[in-house]
Parts: C-alpha cells; sequence; structure tokens
C-alpha cells in the first residue's frame, strides 16, 4: 500500500495533510460479491451461536430472572432490534470491510469511528478468546460422559482448544462462502435438534403448557429481570458481524441491513421459545436450576429422552464451532481495515491471492486464541471461569460500541447528511435516541454493582484500556494527528457510498 500527501480536510477547524488512502486495490482482492443473502445471514446468526447460548448461558440467566425469564429474552430482542434498525441506516448506505468502525467514522466523524475500532477489537478478540475456553471445556466435559470415558484434564482440555482454534481459522482463511456455507449447516442442526427437544417436552409435559409462574411473574420481579439483560446482550451481540462484508456480500446494502434484523429476530424467538420451555419441563418438580452445568441433558432425561441428550450436546458443540468462524471472519477483516488504513502494520492488509481472504489477519487472531488457551492450560485455570471473564468484557465492548455507533447515526440525522432520506429522519433520530437511553442502562447495569474478584481484575484492565484510548483520542484531537483523519478513508476511497 502506497500513501501520498493530500488535503483531506480539518481537525478543530484547522487544514492539515495527511496520507491519501491508495490501499482500494488491495481491498478489492477480497472475493467481490461472493456471498449470497443466506451467506450473509449466516454470519451474523453464526456470531449470535443461538444454540450455544441456549446451551451454556440460558441457565444462569434463569437463576438470576426466575422463572419469567423468557421476558428478558423478549425485553432484549426488541432492544436490539432497534438498535439494529438504527444500524441498517449505515449499511444501507456504506459498503466496507470495517463494519461498524467505518461507518461510525462516515456518520459522526473520525473521533466515532475510533471509539468504535477499539470497542469491536475489544469485543472480538475476547469473545474469540473466549469461545476457545468454551469449546474445550464443553466438548471434553461430552466425552468424559460414560459413553466416550475420555478422561478430562488440562491436556485434553488444550488440545480440543487448539484443533477448534485450527479448524475455525483454516475455514476463515481458505474462503469466505465455505466459512458461511459450514456455519449455516452447523447452526441448522444444532438449532434444529433443541427445537424437537422442545417439541419432545411440549408433547410429554403433564398439565397445561401454560405456566402460571412464567406468565405471572410468579417468583421474578423487573429488577431481576433488568439484572439479566448484561448477560441476555452478551448472547446477543455479533449481529452485526456481517457489516464487514460489505465487499463480499452480493448486494451487501441490502443483504446485510436484513441480516442485521432478521438475526436478531430469529434469535428472539428462538431464545424466548427455549427458556418458557426449559422452565415448563421441571414444572412440579424439586429440580434446582442452580445445580445442572447442561440445562438440556437435565431436560432430556426428565422427558424420559435422557440418549436425545447426546445429540443436544453435538448440536451446542457444532453450534460453538460455528461462532469461532465467524469471529475469526469479523475480526480478521477488522484488522484487515485498519491496516489498508494505515492504523495497523501493513502486513495484516494481505490478500491471499487464491482465497481472496486477510490470511494473515485471519492467522493472527486464531494465533492470539491458540496462546490464550495455552496460558490458561499451563496455570491450570478454570476454563469455564476465563469463559465468564472474556465474555463479560466482551459483552461490555459490545453495548459501547453499539452504543457510540447509535450516538454517531444521531450526529448524522442532526446535521442533516442525511441524503435522501429526509422524511424519516424523525423517525430514526426517535429510534436512535430510544437506543442510546437503553443502551447507557445496559452499560450502567454492567459496572454497578462493580464487579468481585478475580472478575474485577478484567474490568479493570478494560476500564483503564479504554480511558487510555479515550486519552489518546483528545491528544491526537488536540495534535491535529493526520492518523485520527485516517480513521474509516477507506469508504471514502475503496467503498462505495
Amino acid at each position: 500500500m502506497t500513501t501520498e500527501s493530500k488535503d483531506v480536510g480539518s481537525v478543530n477547524g484547522d487544514s492539515v495533510a495527511v496520507p491519501a488512502y491508495t490501499g482500494a486495490a488491495e481491498m478489492k482482492k477480497l472475493h467481490h460479491s461472493a456471498l449470497s443473502g443466506l451467506g450473509v445471514l449466516a454470519q451474523s446468526v453464526g456470531s449470535i451461536a443461538p444454540s450455544a447460548s441456549v446451551g451454556a448461558a440460558l441457565v444462569l440467566v434463569i437463576e438470576i430472572t426466575g422463572p419469567a425469564s423468557w421476558v428478558t429474552w423478549v425485553v432484549g430482542g426488541v432492544v436490539l432490534i432497534v438498535v439494529a434498525y438504527v444500524l441498517t441506516q449505515l449499511t444501507s448506505r456504506f459498503e466496507t470491510s470495517g463494519g461498524l468502525y467505518t461507518m461510525a467514522a462516515k456518520a459522526g466523524g473520525p473521533a466515532f469511528g475510533y471509539i468504535v475500532a477499539w470497542m469491536a477489537f475489544v469485543c472480538y478478540m475476547a469473545t474469540a478468546v473466549a469461545v476457545t475456553y468454551q469449546i474445550a471445556e464443553f466438548l471434553g466435559g461430552f466425552l468424559a460422559l460414560p459413553a466416550f470415558g475420555i478422561p478430562y484434564n488440562d491436556f485434553t482440555a488444550l488440545v480440543i482448544g487448539l484443533v477448534g482454534v485450527s479448524f475455525g481459522a483454516y475455514c476463515s482463511y481458505y474462503n469466505v462462502k465455505l466459512s458461511a456455507r459450514v456455519m449455516l449447516i452447523l447452526e441448522a442442526f444444532s438449532m434444529l435438534a433443541i427445537t424437537v427437544l422442545m417439541l419432545i417436552i411440549l408433547f410429554t409435559h403433564n398439565g397445561s403448557i401454560f405456566n402460571g409462574n412464567e406468565l405471572h411473574f410468579h417468583g421474578s420481579s423487573w429488577h431481576a429481570i433488568l439484572l439479566g439483560m448484561p448477560l441476555v446482550m452478551f448472547c446477543y451481540s455479533g449481529f452485526e458481524s456481517s457489516s464487514v462484508l460489505g465487499q463480499e456480500a452480493k448486494d451487501a446494502r441490502r443483504t446485510i441491513s436484513i441480516a442485521l434484523i432478521g438475526s436478531v429476530a430469529v434469535s428472539a424467538v428462538f431464545f424466548t421459545i427455549c427458556s418458557y420451555v426449559l422452565v415448563l419441563a421441571f414444572q412440579g418438580t424439586n429440580f434446582n436450576f442452580t445445580t445442572t452445568s447442561n440445562l438440556l441433558a437435565s431436560a432430556s432425561n426428565v422427558s424420559n429422552v435422557s440418549w436425545y441428550g447426546y445429540v443436544v450436546d453435538i448440536g451446542i458443540i457444532l453450534s460453538m464451532i460455528a461462532v469461532i468462524i465467524a469471529y475469526f471472519n469479523v475480526g480478521s477483516r477488522l484488522l484487515f481495515t485498519l491496516s489498508n488504513e494505515g492504523l495497523l502494520p501493513r502486513q495484516l492488509s494481505k490478500v491471499h491471492p487464491r482465497h481472496g481472504t486477510p490470511s494473515n489477519a485471519v492467522w493472527l487472531v486464531a494465533g492470539t486464541c491458540a496462546a490464550s488457551i495455552i496460558v490458561v492450560a499451563a496455570l491450570k485455570a478454570n476454563m469455564i471461569n476465563a469463559f465468564g471473564n472474556f465474555g463479560t468484557v466482551a459483552g461490555d465492548g459490545a453495548i459501547f460500541m453499539y452504543l457510540v455507533t447509535v450516538v454517531a447515526v444521531v450526529v448524522m440525522v442532526a446535521r442533516r447528511r442525511y441524503g435522501s432520506a429526509n422524511s424519516r429522519s424523525r423517525e430514526v433520530m426517535i429510534a436512535s435516541l430510544f437506543a442510546v437511553v437503553a443502551l447507557a442502562y445496559l452499560l450502567y447495569k454492567s459496572f454497578v454493582p462493580y464487579a468481585t474478584f478475580p472478575l474485577s481484575v478484567f474490568v479493570d484492565i478494560f476500564v483503564a484500556t479504554t480511558l487510555l484510548a479515550l486519552v489518546l483520542l483528545v491528544v491526537m484531537v488536540a495534535r491535529k494527528s493526520p492518523l485520527l483523519r485516517q480513521t474509516g478513508s477507506s469508504v471514502e476511497a475503496g467503498d462505495r457510498e
């Protein structure tokens, strides 16, 4: 990538000269229009991983919120459908491999893009690492069942994690169509397997399917439901990941916008039904949700189809593999775009000549995940705790990223930079302000009350690095840094607006 100096505008009113972005030719080496609308949807749904969330996180939400946990999923779904609608105001205008980062820069200015880029980096890398631990723990526990008898220990977890990382990296590296196809197949199988279990529970359940405790909030409260929202938001996060496919999706402005809203809607229905039915499954029993590590297997036992628990477990494992592929895709394209814009080493902008994928960026993400699980195994740390700690950081980063991007849309509308869609400006502004209030409240609830040790260490690191990033932003603005002006520049030069 080469640069030449040119005047591109001003920072705080002063004209500055910055290196002109000339990486468009490199960015076009990504497989242009390679993905259909279904492949784009697979990226967003694969990132959410509804099956993995039902298998690993749904029981935690029930513990927090009580029997009416399904309401938490509905509220979270409604909030994020509004957020997704607001984000489509960007995806319907810009096509980019940088996702929300470059779009926020175009909508609100370079400072917004800079903050979103940092939050996206934290969110995507932390999620990829967390899912690596999740695969190692869940598959290790599955293989340790009597049917297989493979002992679970740190070495087994390490091998499983490294195999999972290698498979995910290979799919992401080899071809974007391959990775989308694999994600679609894996998640479709896992969601189908869980849906069949829900039907079995409903048909074998003694009594009415209308559970008074769930429908009338017995044992639950709005306070408890809101306490479960941060975890629910983490489960929904990733729906925006298809926004990095602007170069690789057919009819990108339409298909990505559909994927953003569609993935949240599909997941919300799935989460809500599973939450309601799984609580119903144990109605009239002394079952304690806090004592199970595998809620779906327990539900299979209650419904007298214990053998089917193995099928569901396989589906959950496949869903986790789909997640890691999805985050390798989105994380590598974020790094690729930052490199093309001169904000990261140019080696990360390399595109494989045959596969058309950002190969160096893919291997960097994979290497980070591999190194993290090696460290955790060497320290003999608990994989579940590591998953929870990194997952919390990823969730906080996602909420912050959505919040700043939505504020950028508010700025865009307020500046009357909404092009031909001015007739909808009021509607978009109302939706954006609602999303800002909801996301700001969720971010507040993520930190109040503050986490306890050892999670507090990870939260402290997140807060400290975020404050450092904001200080650097202030310094760059004060010094009229050329780097700030390059933030999001690939949309102007390389992508269609």
